[in-house]
């Protein structure tokens, strides 16, 4: 309803003759030349008439007394619109209607037919040869003037109507050709596609080639590895290197990012790490070395997190340093089934263009397991968050120690592809090395820590002491006393063995002696040391005063443990050696 009354509103009022006096008249009165009107009859008299009508609304008229003399005035172009009397000798309106329609120039001009000829037989004739509308004399001049005018707007509209096809079918070529060239475009980048994953399975083919085909085979121990790249190619890596008879390189990487630029930097890595390891150093000279090689290439941008092990079968010990790289976990039945991080890190790779490591080394027993991984095993989304849950990640591995390895590591997988430690699984390349120990300890050694002479390495000692100490056997009490008693004297070191701006080390040695009922803890500084007799010193200074700032931190150590000794080192600096019974 709303619709029909804005169209009676643009149509305004009606006339007489019930034809509307402004429909579309802005239509016909905007266009900036008059509109041309040709007008074909034999009378004169109606002839000016007509012109008179016409040129008194602004129309450009044109006339002509005979069919064939209006034919051959139209070489000047074709007109807006005729207007053709019926009657007329040599050749009627009819047949100039026919010839006017046959002419592609006017095929398209309207055209109003004049007669004195009413009959409907008259009227059909008239339409079927081509005419557009009548108008039977005598006629009125408004009449004639609004019929010109619906026909005037009828072209208007239909010239439009044309010009818009025109433009549409030339807007469809250009469609066309464009769509063909975007289709010759998607058949170049499929080709190209095609191309590059042919490459890309080539380089994944590569890849895999440069990771270990099988896992070293050594008497009393077992590895198993499990590599999943979020793409074709990936970032990650891992790595055992066999350094001789006895000792075999573990390493497992990750390069920050994922596809070929990843994997390009992960082979880089990779080919330089073989080098310096088979240069048989110790762990951290062989990351510092590795650094030094990648920022001299340029070709590391990127950071890259690795950790690499020294496997001793003939001490059973693990030797390592870690470059940022996620902290492996380690689980002892010795030790209650307790999982524990050998957390020793340091700086990533490629980054600084000097960087030192601290070292650790941790003795086995038999029934340990180790895992190494990647972050792909901690990268999880929850409700749209990306979390690291390595609470879950250490409680999957407890309660699936007994588990085989092969067994544990297609449930753990399992546990990350289907969600259980996250609502959904967000990928990341991933990577998992695991090694079962089935060898008993011999000696007396449990762990060693060799950390730099920086404050900011105390919270590694501390956690490193807790991760050996913790699976001897030691009351909870008890345990917390050495511990303490252990991070006071690394302090003690950091801060006094060595002058301002020196740089040194600081090792820890942490052993069970054979048969016996007290834990040993042995801190070394290669500094200037302690005098053994400082600490008499100190307990008779403190019981004689006791708002003594300096020397609190010894007697503490000696209160806290069952025996405290310090001897100086022949080679340079002291020892302070801690005794805890285990009862």
């Amino acid at each position: 309803m709303t619709n029909f009354f804005y169209f009676m509103l643009q149509c305004g009022s009606m006339n007489d003759e019930g034809l509307t006096s402004n429909l579309f008249l802005s239509d016909v009165d905007a266009k900036s030349v008059p509109f041309d009107i040709f007008v074909v009859d034999d009378s004169k008299s109606i002839l000016t008439f007509i012109r008179s009508i016409l040129t008194r609304e602004g129309y450009q008229v044109r006339s002509a007394s005979s069919g064939r003399d209006a034919l051959k005035m139209l070489s000047d172009g074709p007109p807006d619109l005729f207007i053709c009397d019926i009657m007329m000798p040599g050749m009627d309106g009819y047949e100039l209607c026919r010839h006017l329609r046959e002419n592609v120039a006017t095929a398209h001009v309207p055209i109003i037919m004049l007669t004195a000829k009413d009959t409907v037989k008259d009227k059909v004739r008239g339409l079927d040869t081509g005419a557009d509308d009548y108008v039977t004399k005598p006629f009125k001049p408004e009449e004639l003037k609004a019929r010109v005018r619906a026909q005037l707007r009828m072209k208007v509209l239909q010239d439009r109507l044309r010009e818009n096809n025109a433009l549409l079918r030339e807007t469809q070529a250009q469609l066309e050709t464009k769509v063909k060239e975007l289709q010759d475009a998607n058949e170049e980048i499929t080709h190209h596609q095609r191309r590059i994953n042919e490459a890309l399975k080539l380089a994944y083919k590569v890849q895999l080639e440069l990771l270990p085909q099988a896992p070293p085979e050594l008497p009393g121990y077992t590895f198993r590895s499990r590599f999943i790249p979020a793409e074709t190619i990936a970032g990650d890596f891992y790595d055992f290197i066999r350094l001789d008879d006895h000792r075999v390189g573990i390493a497992i990487g990750d390069v920050a990012g994922k596809g070929l630029a990843a994997a390009l930097v992960m082979v880089l890595t990779k080919t330089l790490l073989r080098t310096e390891a088979m240069k048989l150093l110790p762990p951290a000279e062989v990351l510092e070395n590795l650094n030094s090689q990648l920022r001299r290439h340029h070709h590391a941008p990127e950071a890259i997190t690795l950790f690499y092990g020294i496997l001793d079968t003939t001490e059973n010990s693990l030797y390592f340093a870690n470059a940022g790289h996620e902290f492996p976990l380690s689980v002892s039945k010795q030790g209650g089934m307790q999982v524990k991080e050998l957390g020793v890190g340091g700086p990533f790779l490629g980054i600084f263009p000097t960087v030192n490591y601290n070292e650790a080394k941790i003795y086995f027993d038999e029934g340990d397991r180790l895992m190494f991984f990647t972050d792909g095993v901690l990268h999880l989304s929850y409700r749209g968050k990306a979390i690291r849950n390595i609470e879950t990640l250490r409680n999957i591995f407890r309660t699936n120690r007994e588990l085989t390895l092969n067994t544990f590591v297609t449930k753990l997988f399992r546990c990350i592809e289907t969600g259980r430690m996250g609502k959904s699984y967000e990928k990341d390349d991933t990577t998992i090395v695991l090694l079962d120990v089935h060898k008993q300890r011999t000696g007396e050694m449990l762990g060693e820590l060799m950390i730099r002479n920086n404050v900011r390495n105390l919270s590694e000692a501390r956690e490193f002491s807790h991760t050996v100490l913790g699976s001897t056997g030691l009351e909870r009490g008890r345990l917390f006393d050495l511990v303490y008693s252990v991070d006071e004297a690394v302090l003690n070191g950091v801060l006094h063995a060595y002058e301002e701006g020196e740089e040194g080390t600081v090792r820890v040695k942490y052993s069970h002696p054979e048969n016996a009922d007290f834990v040993q803890v042995e801190v070394i500084d290669d500094g200037r040391g302690l005098n053994p007799a400082v600490l008499p010193e100190k307990k008779k200074i403190l019981e004689e005063n006791l708002l003594v700032a300096q020397g609190r931190g010894l007697v503490m150590i000696d209160s806290l443990v069952d025996d405290l000794t310090i001897r100086k080192n022949p080679d340079g600096g002291a020892s302070l050696v801690l005794k805890k019974s285990l009862e």
